[in-house]
C-alpha cells in the first residue's frame, strides 16, 4: 500500500479507545486500543482488520500478531534501587491516548538532568510531568462520559482547526482539570477492572502480556 496514517473511533472497533493503520514503505501496523471489554481483543482486532481493508483497501502478507497494555501510575519517587527510572516502566504514560514515547523522552532528559546536575529526580519529574498526567486522566475520564455523540463533535473541532493549539490547551492545567481530577482518577482504575476476567484460562490483554501482581496497578 501506500504510505498512509488511518484513525477510527468506533466503540465495535476499539470500545472507548481508538483502532489505527500506519504504513510506511510497504510495512504497516494495525491495532485495535482498546480501553475497557479486553477479554475480546481477538474479535475487536478482527474487525479492525476488516474496516480497514473495506475503508482503506488494507492488504497483508505475512502478518505478525502483537499485544501488550499500558502502564499508567503515579510513581511515589521514579526511583529504582536509588536510580531514576523513566519512561512507561515508571509510569509515565498518557491516560487519553495511551501513548508513552514523548514521556519516555522528556523524562530520559530529566533522568539525566538529576544525574548530571546533581538535581532531585523527584522533584524535577512532579514540576514538569505530573500536571500532564493529571490532565490526561480527567481527559480520558471526560472522553468516557460525553458518550459517541460527544466524541464526535470533539473530534470534528481538532480536525477543523488547529489541533496542535487545542490539544495544547487541552492538556494544560485549569480549574476544570483540578475540580475534577479526585473523581477522574477514582473512575479511571475503576474502568481498567474487566470483570469479565477472572484470570483463569484467560486471554485478555492484561493476562497475556501482563504479570499476575500488576493486574490492579497498571
Amino acid at each position: 500500500m501506500a504510505d498512509g496514517a488511518f484513525i477510527a473511533f468506533d466503540e465495535n472497533l476499539a470500545p472507548s479507545g481508538y483502532a489505527y493503520l500506519l504504513i510506511h514503505r510497504g510495512r504497516g501496523t494495525v491495532a485495535s486500543c482498546l480501553f475497557t471489554n479486553f477479554k475480546q481483543q481477538k474479535l475487536y482486532v478482527e474487525r479492525t482488520c476488516a474496516f480497514f481493508a473495506s475503508a482503506a483497501g488494507l492488504k497483508m502478507t505475512n502478518p505478525q500478531a502483537f499485544g501488550g497494555f499500558g502502564n499508567l501510575r503515579f510513581p511515589q519517587t521514579g526511583l529504582q534501587g536509588g536510580h531514576p527510572v523513566i519512561g512507561e516502566h515508571a509510569g509515565f504514560q498518557d491516560a487519553l491516548a495511551g501513548f508513552g514515547l514523548r514521556y519516555s523522552v522528556f523524562s530520559g532528559v530529566l533522568a539525566a538532568r538529576s544525574l548530571l546536575e546533581g538535581r532531585d529526580y523527584q522533584e524535577l519529574w512532579r514540576r514538569d510531568l505530573l500536571h500532564r498526567m493529571k490532565a490526561s486522566v480527567v481527559n480520558r475520564f471526560l472522553f468516557n462520559t460525553v458518550g459517541r455523540r460527544g466524541r464526535s463533535f470533539v473530534t470534528r473541532k481538532l480536525l477543523g482547526g488547529d489541533t496542535e493549539r487545542l490539544l495544547h490547551t487541552l492538556y494544560s492545567p485549569s480549574l476544570l482539570h483540578h475540580t475534577l481530577y479526585p473523581i477522574a482518577r477514582h473512575r479511571f482504575r475503576a474502568s481498567l477492572r474487566d470483570p469479565s476476567c477472572n484470570h483463569r484460562d484467560c486471554s485478555c490483554v492484561w493476562c497475556e502480556h501482563g504479570l499476575d501482581d500488576n493486574h490492579e496497578n497498571n
